[in-house]
C-alpha cells in the first residue's frame, strides 16, 4: 500500500507541475475569445466560426506576428464567408488549404484572432468536427500548424498543435486551470 501511495503522488506530481505548462496551438471555436469549442446549429441557421492563436507558456509566451495552417471540416454548403483579423497586417493563400496572417507588431500573450468564418447551415446539419492542421502548398515544409514569433529580424516559427471544434455532436474542454499543491494533496487523506 505504502509503494501505491509512493506512486500515486509521483504520478500527480508529474500531472501537477505538466498542467501548469501550456503548448501554443491554433484553435478553431465557436466564440471569439475561445471559449467555446461545441455548438449545435440546426438548418438554416446563422453562425460564425473563429480561428484563434493560442500562445503559451513554450517559445510563444511572448506573443506572435504570424500563423500558417488550414482549417478543415467547413461544409461548402454553408457558404462560408472568410474575414481575417482587422489587426492583420497582411492575410494570404486559402483558409481551406494554405493560409498565412501576419500583424505589423506582436500580439498576444492572450487569444489572438486569426480569421472568422461566417457560415449559414444550407445543408442539413450532422455531426461534424472542423480541424487546424498543417498547410499545404507552398508551404508543404510545416509539418504542423506554425506561429512565427515576435523576434525581428528573425521571425522564428515553430511547429503548434491544431486544435478541433465540434458542431451537431461532442464535446470539448477549453483550457485546465492547473490545480494547487494543497488541493492535489487533498485527494490523498
Amino acid at each position: 500500500m505504502n509503494h501505491f501511495r509512493r506512486t500515486m503522488t509521483a504520478a500527480l506530481l508529474a500531472l501537477a507541475s505538466s498542467a501548469a505548462a501550456s503548448p501554443s496551438s491554433i484553435g478553431v471555436f465557436f466564440t471569439p475569445d475561445a471559449t467555446d469549442c461545441d455548438a449545435t446549429i440546426p438548418y438554416a441557421s446563422l453562425f460564425d466560426v473563429y480561428v484563434v492563436a493560442l500562445p503559451g507558456t513554450d517559445a510563444a509566451n511572448g506573443g506572435m506576428t504570424g500563423a500558417e495552417f488550414r482549417l478543415d471540416g467547413i461544409d461548402p454548403g454553408w457558404f462560408p464567408q472568410v474575414t481575417p483579423s482587422p489587426l492583420a497586417s497582411i492575410a494570404v493563400g486559402n483558409l481551406f488549404t494554405s493560409a498565412g496572417i501576419a500583424f505589423e507588431s506582436c500580439q498576444g500573450p492572450g487569444p489572438v484572432l486569426l480569421y472568422t468564418v461566417w457560415c449559414i447551415m444550407g445543408t442539413q446539419p450532422a455531426p461534424r468536427v472542423l480541424r487546424i492542421e498543417r498547410p499545404t502548398a507552398p508551404y508543404d515544409h510545416n509539418i504542423a500548424p506554425v506561429l512565427v514569433l515576435c523576434d525581428a529580424p528573425i521571425y522564428t516559427k515553430i511547429w503548434v498543435t491544431g486544435g478541433q471544434a465540434f458542431l451537431n455532436g461532442g464535446t470539448c474542454t477549453v483550457g485546465v486551470e492547473a490545480d494547487t499543491w494543497s488541493a492535489v494533496k487533498s485527494m490523498f487523506r
